[in-house]
């Protein structure tokens, strides 16, 4: 099994979520080898998808704000941010 992956690792490598993966396969976008209950995708064919979907930075456009915290106005589920 040293080739496969778990589908909960793959989707932590391609971050997106286990759903999203079980989606794809619906679709036949992906294919998964089943043993018992678990699915595991080969390990060639995750480092096609990493290669298909590119080494663009997926992390949050919050996590890239630079910059002085002025202030924070919070209400409820929702925040401003005022920063310098």
């Amino acid at each position: 099994m040293d080739d496969l992956v778990r589908i909960g690792a793959a989707a932590q490598a391609l971050g997106v979520s286990v759903d999203t993966l079980r989606r794809w396969e619906r679709e036949g976008r992906v294919q998964f080898e089943r043993r018992g209950n678990s699915r595991f995708l080969r390990a060639d064919e995750l480092a096609s998808l990493l290669r298909a979907r590119g080494a663009s930075d997926r992390s949050s456009a919050r996590n890239r704000l630079h910059g002085v915290v002025l202030e924070v106005k919070r209400d409820g589920v929702m925040a401003q941010v005022d920063m310098a």
